[in-house]
């Protein structure tokens, strides 16, 4: 499936529960970005995405002053394809007809 769209899904547990969020997670020991970017997906809302679907779209640093250790940077990717449609998997994302938002434009971002 190809689309100009951004899924979002509200976060069920840890950082950020109950806040709208994209699929993402940590890089696991000897793994690539990459190969965490398709894990996540799959893991967090049992989407599939190959490597050569996916583009680089920046870095978001996140820092908070009043909690140092919470600092993190968030590399953004987004895919052009995918396989599957969205669902709710173990505690990572709420996924059903009320909590999934498609967005053709978010915050005036064209993705190309």
């Amino acid at each position: 499936m190809a689309s100009r769209r951004i899924m979002l899904a509200m976060k069920k547990r840890g950082f950020g529960i109950g806040k709208w969020n994209g699929v993402g997670g940590k890089v696991e020991e000897r793994e690539t970005i990459i190969e965490a970017v398709m894990r996540e997906t799959k893991e967090e809302c049992g989407l599939i995405i190959r490597e050569r679907s996916l583009a680089f779209r920046g870095v978001l640093e996140f820092i908070y002053r009043d909690h140092p250790s919470w600092d993190n940077k968030c590399f953004v990717y987004t895919a052009h394809e995918w396989e599957g449609e969205p669902q709710e998997t173990e505690g990572r994302f709420t996924l059903d007809a009320k909590d999934v938002i498609w967005v053709l434009h978010l915050l005036s971002l064209h993705f190309q």
